[in-house]
């Protein structure tokens, strides 16, 4: 087969380049070894964050500007402020185009809770990722029995520190016993496999409805929707409260 480019590498900006090349008319192939760096992403995309003195960022044309005086060789500053933002509209674009509705634009950088319980400047983030600030006062993190990658009271204790209301619960889900057989197989993405199966859904669902009484937001790890984008938004439409998903250690489900 002939092909118009070979691109090294499957990840983020593989795609994303073999995307416009496709687009532009072009074939062409992306070769890749093993997995790229989406399976460990939270899900979210980073524009800028911290300046190169650790001076956080809250507008981000401002800090595209500072970034340039204080490093003159980062590569932002060989694109410029403007060549940035304009790639990052096209990214934004390009993204929706794909059918991924992110939240968040460059104007204005937002705040993503993670696994840790703090919160985390990001540029773009899922739709269901938890992001500053939470929706309601009642806040429970609810974990899965016998799931190591996810500490629920890690997340409470920091959002306690906030000042934010929140206490603690765990999913049984007895159709997950398999897996908790063998601790290297109880790992997010075999948990989200088997959650994708609608037979458990409505188990899933009831152990849900139980623990949202009384509270604004459940949050989750995020191990719903691996196979099945649809499902987060089916137990949101049911639940009484809002449903948000935290990324879990790598490898990760929103990834």
């Amino acid at each position: 087969m002939k092909f118009d480019a070979v691109i090294i590498g499957g990840g983020l900006a593989g795609l994303i380049c073999g995307i416009k090349l496709g687009e532009a008319g072009l074939r062409c192939a992306i070769v890749s070894r093993g997995q790229s760096a989406l399976h460990f992403s939270s899900g979210s995309l980073d524009l800028l964050s911290h300046l190169a003195d650790g001076t956080p960022v809250e507008d981000i044309e401002s800090g595209l500007c500072e970034l340039i005086n204080q490093s003159p060789l980062h590569p932002y500053a060989r694109v410029g402020a403007s060549g940035v933002l304009d790639y990052a509209d096209q990214t934004e674009a390009l993204l929706a185009r794909a059918g991924l509705t992110l939240q968040g634009h460059w104007r204005y950088a937002h705040s993503r809770l993670t696994p840790l319980g703090q919160w985390r400047k990001a540029w773009l983030s899922q739709q269901d990722a938890p992001c500053a600030p939470l929706s309601g006062k009642r806040i429970r993190v609810v974990g899965i029995a016998g799931f190591l990658d996810f500490e629920p009271l890690m997340v409470a204790e920091g959002l306690k520190r906030q000042g934010i209301e929140a206490d603690t619960a765990e999913l049984a889900l007895p159709a997950l016993d398999a897996l908790r057989q063998n601790p290297s197989e109880f790992r997010s993405v075999n948990i989200a496999r088997m959650l994708d199966d609608p037979r458990f859904t409505p188990q899933l669902l009831q152990e849900l409805t139980t623990l949202a009484s009384g509270y604004d937001t459940l949050l989750l790890p995020a191990v719903i929707g691996l196979e099945q984008p649809e499902l987060p938004a089916q137990l949101q439409q049911a639940l009484p409260c809002a449903l948000n998903f935290i990324p879990t250690l790598p490898p990760s489900v929103p990834g």
